[in-house]
């Protein structure tokens, strides 16, 4: 995962501001992604809602992600 931080509404002096974080997830983070889908597996839903922790800025990071994207047709009727 990639996390980006930056300060937005500071003042002139570069003081008061407000750090902001954002998240991309790389391929590496697959086989987290794969085996929190496997436990909220519903057939019911393709949208999932995940979380991936971030060591560096000790932060946890909500995603939506699609089940069709992670796991393929046979992996997801193996979790039936």
């Amino acid at each position: 995962m990639l996390v980006y931080s930056e300060i937005e509404y500071q003042d002139i002096d570069g003081n008061r501001g407000t750090v902001m974080y954002s998240a991309e997830i790389e391929p590496s983070d697959s086989a987290d992604i794969k085996a929190q889908l496997e436990m909220l597996y519903d057939p019911e839903e393709t949208l999932y809602t995940i979380f991936l922790y971030d060591h560096m800025s000790d932060r946890e990071h909500e995603f939506e992600v699609d089940i069709n994207d992670y796991l393929t047709p046979t992996e997801i009727k193996g979790l039936t």
